[in-house]
């Protein structure tokens, strides 16, 4: 496991870093190792947990302070391990199944939002305006999510 130091002049109160810089890869699988060691229920299986592969660059191809492309990774990899546990009571245990995720489409997964323009306008600024039903003809969440529509 890789050890943080307080990065508070960098990033504000309550923020950590990594002691020594890891390439996305090595990070996502430290995170995905993390996640599973505190979620109650979730495999333990060294095996499962280890059927994740990356491929990717090593570098974050999205700027920002937070560990966005190795979280997504992460949680990308624990649905396909469940995925591959489902699998594995269905069909039996293959030995081939990988869980393989490409850190640089996952990058976006968590920056598409901030991606997004309409006629020169960000989503932020679409919501403010009111124009949210122009892209959602029916409220499917009955207001759930506060944006009237």
């Amino acid at each position: 496991m890789h050890q943080t130091i307080p990065s508070f002049e960098t990033y504000g109160p309550g923020s950590f870093m990594n002691e020594e810089y890891m390439d996305i890869p090595t990070d996502s699988r430290c995170i995905l190792s993390l996640i599973a060691k505190s979620t109650p229920g979730f495999t333990q299986s060294q095996d499962s947990l280890s059927t994740m592969t990356s491929e990717g660059g090593s570098d974050p191809i999205t700027p920002g302070p937070i560990k966005a492309t190795a979280v997504a990774a992460a949680l990308h990899a624990l649905c396909g391990i469940v995925a591959n546990e489902i699998l594995e009571e269905r069909d039996g245990k293959d030995n081939n199944r990988q869980v393989r995720i490409n850190t640089d489409h996952t990058a976006f997964w968590l920056s598409t939002v901030g991606l997004f323009q309409w006629n020169r306008m960000n989503i932020k600024a679409i919501v403010d305006a009111g124009k949210m039903k122009e892209f959602f003809k029916v409220d499917f969440e009955k207001g759930a999510s506060g944006i009237s529509l």
